[in-house]
């Protein structure tokens, strides 16, 4: 807690690097700057709910990956609420600590993240911190300081106990981190100073909330009973000795009650208090206070709430959220890598998102549209069994790619050169082939789509997981039979101005956070693979190239498109 409230307790000079003292490097000039950055969240409600709110959507529903087996070890190591705690630290102080502990083999048995406020670095090698100090507090006022020191070397795959440790001082020459909201703790001290003089005030009856005027007595010591009688009678426990009371002489009114007058200053108190809170969303670049919670809600200009809070949730997730999670994830590397696990991400929440219509008037939540399903999920799977694995022994994958205009037989043109003497050779041959062929396929190159997921998400939908499990097997389609499936797979009524939902545009609907990937393989075989069953096909008919906005679309995630994938009725 702070004892007493210094705006600018910590000057630019206070908080860079210190020469080392004794054992260690003093982390500031009292060596207790992290200790102070705990107390501004623990006693500014703003900030606290900033960083807060920002590591619960950073963190989601936890960490996942794509292998079930990798994916049980990372939930025995990270659990939700250990990684939370990380994304906090990260957070608030710039910097993360987390010790590693091993059984005789050296295997890994925990992972444990711990507050960097108990830690003070204490040798660099080529300026990196490789060893550490531990204490309980290292606040010698505390009752729980000692003089002695527990260490610890950084993170090695041989101590019984290790510390992943990471930070990032900014400006400032330290081996500590250097928070990004340094420029607000002005405003965070305003606003807690604030509260601490209203709560000093109220708690010693410095702001009445009544004052009642009565009839005196006639006598001073039995007026000064009534007035302790009074008190008891009309305020209860939560306004006790925040009542005035009054006497006038008798022969006067009835008694009455009354609030008193503040002259204004209720209102300075309200003002400073506003300025704080916009001095601390600015410093964390939030762009609208509607995305935290308990805070007051501020126009921006925009034509409507719904529209502000659309675009702020966007400029949040893009500036802040996924920033703060691959850096997390850059953070854990190491140790993800020791336990073999791999392609790790984080799991998003099965929120309530706002989808408007065209006018953005009608607003109806995600759950409303989700309520309206747009297709029966276990019979698009069955319309999409005939996808292929690709034979890696006989194909190769030359490119990925995203839409940009350019049509598949240019693309295979510009990366593949064709054998037409060996070509020629194959022509009895290739009408053998059990390969279905595809409109966009040359005799020497083939055009696939694969199933990817762009953004992780707690809830997806049971096509989404069924079509990534496929695709983590090798399962590659035609764009035939993605849109026989888009036939097969759905009623009418659940499409585009009743005409059939377009899976190879939507995907798997709104809020879908997957896309088609487009890939080009090559024949690698020149005797004995061939893709054609009839002749060899010189150009791609006109009306099967691949452009347009279906092709567009069927490259982005629905969360990527208007309306987060949201269909037209």
């Amino acid at each position: 807690m702070i004892d007493k409230i210094q705006l600018s307790r910590y000057k630019t000079n206070a908080v860079q690097g210190q020469r080392k003292s004794g054992t260690f490097y003093p982390n500031a000039y009292d060596n207790l700057f992290s200790n102070y950055l705990n107390s501004l969240s623990n006693n500014s409600p703003t900030l606290q709910c900033i960083i807060d709110d920002i590591a619960q959507d950073v963190v989601a529903m936890g960490l996942t990956c794509p292998d079930k087996e990798q994916a049980a070890r990372l939930k025995e190591f990270f659990k939700k609420k250990s990684v939370t705690a990380m994304a906090t630290g990260l957070i608030s102080q710039e910097s993360v600590s987390i010790e590693i502990r091993r059984n005789p083999l050296k295997n890994i048995t925990a992972v444990e993240n711990i507050n960097v406020a108990h830690f003070r670095v204490t040798h660099l090698n080529d300026g990196t911190p490789d060893q550490f100090a531990y204490r309980e507090d290292w606040n010698p006022t505390s009752s729980l300081y000692k003089y002695s020191n527990s260490y610890i070397n950084s993170y090695n795959n041989e101590d019984e106990k290790s510390l992943l440790y990471y930070y990032d001082s900014g400006t400032f020459n330290t081996p500590y981190g250097r928070p990004r909201y340094l420029s607000a703790t002005d405003a965070i001290e305003l606003e807690i100073a604030i509260y601490m003089m209203h709560n000093h005030g109220a708690q010693q009856g410095m702001f009445p909330s009544m004052v009642v005027s009565k009839e005196s007595s006639g006598d001073a010591e039995t007026d000064r009973r009534d007035a302790i009688e009074t008190q008891a009678q009309t305020t209860g426990a939560a306004n006790a000795g925040k009542v005035i009371t009054t006497y006038y002489r008798e022969g006067g009114n009835a008694p009455t009650f009354s609030t008193p007058n503040m002259t204004g200053i209720d209102k300075v108190y309200e003002g400073q208090h506003a300025t704080s809170e916009i001095g601390i969303l600015k410093a964390f670049r939030i762009p609208s206070a509607n995305l935290i919670s308990g805070l007051n809600s501020k126009g921006a200009g925009f034509t409507s709430e719904t529209e502000e809070l659309a675009y702020a949730t966007e400029r949040m997730r893009v500036k802040i959220i996924e920033p703060r999670r691959q850096q997390l994830l850059e953070i854990l590397q190491p140790i993800f890598a020791e336990l073999e696990i791999e392609n790790v991400s984080f799991r998003e929440v099965a929120e309530e998102t706002v989808v408007t219509d065209e006018d953005l008037s009608n607003a109806i939540t995600l759950e409303k549209v989700k309520e309206e399903k747009d297709f029966d999920d276990q019979s698009m799977l069955d319309a999409l069994e005939v996808g292929e694995a690709i034979d890696l022994d006989e194909w190769e994958l030359v490119d990925v790619r995203e839409e940009n205009g350019e049509s598949t037989e240019d693309w295979a043109n510009s990366l593949i050169k064709q054998n037409l003497t060996t070509i020629e050779k194959l022509k009895d041959f290739v009408t053998s082939r059990p390969n279905k062929e595809s409109n966009l396929d040359k005799d020497y190159y083939k055009i696939r789509y694969s199933y990817q997921q762009k953004y992780a998400s707690a809830n997806s939908r049971k096509f989404c997981s069924k079509m990534m499990s496929r695709t983590g097997r090798g399962v590659v389609y035609r764009k035939e039979d993605i849109d026989t499936a888009s036939e097969q797979g759905v009623n009418n009524n659940f499409g585009h101005n009743g005409q059939n939902y377009s899976l190879f545009r939507y995907k798997g609907g709104v809020q879908c956070g997957h896309y088609w990937q487009e890939e080009l393989y090559r024949m690698k075989s020149k005797t004995e693979l061939y893709i054609s069953r009839g002749k060899i096909v010189k150009n791609i008919p006109s009306k099967k190239k691949p452009t347009g906005s279906a092709y567009r679309d069927a490259k982005k995630a629905p969360k990527d498109m208007p309306l987060n994938g949201a269909y037209p009725k």
